[in-house]
């Protein structure tokens, strides 16, 4: 099963100290290549790894050749309705403010 699986990958994928595991889906279609993280490996990522693991793709997207445009979602439509997830994509976009990346990105 998946969750097997997954923890055989974190036995020999040791992460860079500070960094974390993170899975990234590419979708290529209609001749655009999208980037969908983390779908597959944190369950419920807080604001500070929500932001990490959006730089660490854009990083990833750019490497492959692609200007990366990050969107932070949650199940709420311009807030609504209000709750832990959405506020963590909220402060996962004011955390990237304060870090001047060097990518365009919206959420919440």
């Amino acid at each position: 099963n998946y969750t097997m699986s997954l923890d055989n990958v974190r036995k020999v994928i040791d992460p860079s100290p500070g960094e974390c595991l993170l899975g990234v889906t590419l979708v290529m279609a209609k001749g655009r290549t999208l980037f969908f993280a983390d779908t597959s490996v944190n369950e419920r990522p807080e604001a500070e790894e929500l932001a990490h693991i959006a730089i660490k793709t854009a990083q990833k997207a750019r490497r492959l050749g692609h200007t990366p445009r990050v969107a932070l979602l949650s199940f709420s439509t311009f807030g609504n309705p209000m709750g832990e997830t959405a506020e963590r994509v909220r402060d996962a976009v004011k955390a990237l403010d304060g870090m001047h990346v060097d990518f365009e990105y919206d959420g919440e």
